[in-house]
This record gives C-alpha cells, sequence and structure tokens, in this order.
C-alpha cells in the first residue's frame, strides 16, 4: 500500500510503505490508510510521532515532526457558509502554516479567496476536487482540478472551494505568507 508523503520543499510522493531509500531529513508529514503496520513500525523507528484516527469505516494514520493535534476534531469556523470541513492538527508558525482537513462524503469548504496568503493543498487520502476562479473572473469561467496524491498551488486572489464526491478526502494545506499564521483576517468570503 503507497504512503503520501510531503516534503518540506511542497513535494508531495507516493511511496511504498517500507519508505526503502527515502531521506527523512526533508519530511514534514506522511499519511496512510490503515491497516499498514509497516509504515507505523518504520515511522516509530525514525522518531516520528503518530496519530491514528477513525472517520466512519476508515482508518487514518498520519506521521509527523511537529504537528499539534486537536483533542477533539474542530468544525470549520465557516459552517454558515455551508462548510463541512472538519479539522485534526495544525501548525501556527506563521508564515508558513498547516492544517490538516479532513472534508466528508459529498460535502464542501466554503467558497473563499485570500488576499496575501498562498495555498498548498497537499492530497494525502481520499479525493476532492477544487474548484477555482479568478476573484474578478465571471462565475462561468471556472476551473476544477482533482486533488488525489497531488499539490496544488492556489495564489491569492482567486476564489476557490474543495468538494469531495462519494469518498472522503484528507488534505495537509499549507498556508504561506500571512505572518500572521492561521488566523481569519485574510479569509474572503462570499457575503462578507
Amino acid at each position: 500500500m503507497e504512503v503520501s508523503v510531503v516534503l518540506e520543499d511542497r513535494e508531495l510522493l507516493r511511496i511504498g510503505p517500507n519508505f526503502e531509500g527515502f531521506d527523512f531529513e526533508e519530511f514534514q508529514v506522511a499519511s496512510a490508510v490503515l491497516p499498514n503496520p509497516g509504515f507505523v513500525e518504520v515511522a516509530r523507528n525514525f522518531g516520528l510521532n503518530i496519530d491514528e484516527f477513525n472517520f466512519g469505516d476508515i482508518a487514518y494514520c498520519v506521521a509527523h515532526k511537529d504537528l499539534d493535534f486537536y483533542p477533539e476534531p474542530k468544525m470549520s469556523r465557516s459552517r454558515k457558509q455551508g462548510s463541512g470541513a472538519i479539522y485534526l492538527a495544525e501548525r501556527d508558525s506563521g508564515e508558513r502554516s498547516l492544517l490538516l482537513q479532513y472534508l466528508p462524503p459529498f460535502n464542501l469548504t466554503s467558497r473563499h479567496y485570500h488576499k496575501i496568503t498562498t495555498e498548498y493543498f497537499h492530497g494525502l487520502a481520499g479525493s476532492c476536487h477544487i474548484d477555482v476562479s479568478a476573484v474578478s473572473g465571471a462565475m462561468g469561467s471556472r476551473a476544477s482540478v482533482t486533488l488525489e496524491g497531488n499539490t496544488f498551488e492556489m495564489k491569492p486572489g482567486h476564489w476557490h472551494q474543495l468538494r469531495t464526491d462519494e469518498g472522503p478526502s484528507l488534505a495537509l494545506i499549507e498556508m504561506v505568507g500571512n505572518p500572521e499564521g492561521l488566523c481569519m483576517g485574510d479569509h474572503y468570503r462570499e457575503g462578507d
């Protein structure tokens, strides 16, 4: 079974569960769908933190260096705007912060954009779609990309919204460029 690994340089790799030939110097976060005892054993041998959790019928395992997992998952602050996103962990380090997001099947995040923050969406497990349009663009000028084992860069000034179909998605969201870190100050939603 393959494992998704995000490196410090934002590269996302799909590698085998034994990490053969893998250099842990540049490691940031890895994720696997359980059961995968080989993944857990190798990650622990390299001194990585391991967090395991279940959503529905799927068990996940995340190996990481320095994510702070919440005692209880946090619902999106944009629930009133229809977001079904659930946040599991964060690393709030100012200009380069991380959020671990779970999006249940048949769900959406809020439609929003940022003025200064660049976001990198790393697809760790499952599949979701990112609908994108320029802030100044017409509603009909949207593009949609699938995030499954890939990284997608969202530059400032573009409306974006994640959505899932019949399966859930686990994504690491990396936010770069906002010195305030994980705050809603650079998060502009429809109707704001």
